[in-house]
């Protein structure tokens, strides 16, 4: 669940980064929806870190987590790309023509 939900962020906060100027990619409800999954990952690695701690096991670093993902979050970001055309196809059509 943890990984997904990193996964899911990082893809989406990239390809807003790389591609949309940083303009919003989620719909407001789909948003909050991921915060709160997030909300709860930090949350559950907290207790989980508390009690790896209790005892002496490694702990769970998120943004080390993450950027151990980046390959994973590549891969969902290029699936998706390769995807658009077939669900949107004016979309192919207007990236075509700024080509």
């Amino acid at each position: 669940m943890m990984t997904a939900v990193i996964t899911q962020d990082a893809a989406i906060a990239q390809v807003a980064a790389e591609r949309l100027n940083g303009q919003p990619v989620l719909f407001r409800d789909c948003s909050v929806k991921l915060e709160e999954q997030l909300q709860m990952a930090q949350e559950l690695s907290e207790h989980f870190n508390f009690l790896a701690r209790a005892v002496d096991a490694d702990e769970i670093n998120l943004e080390e987590l993450r950027n151990s993902l980046q390959s994973e979050t590549d891969r969902q970001i290029s699936v998706a790309f390769r995807l658009l055309p077939h669900y949107f196809p004016l979309a192919s059509q207007g990236s075509a023509s700024n080509s």
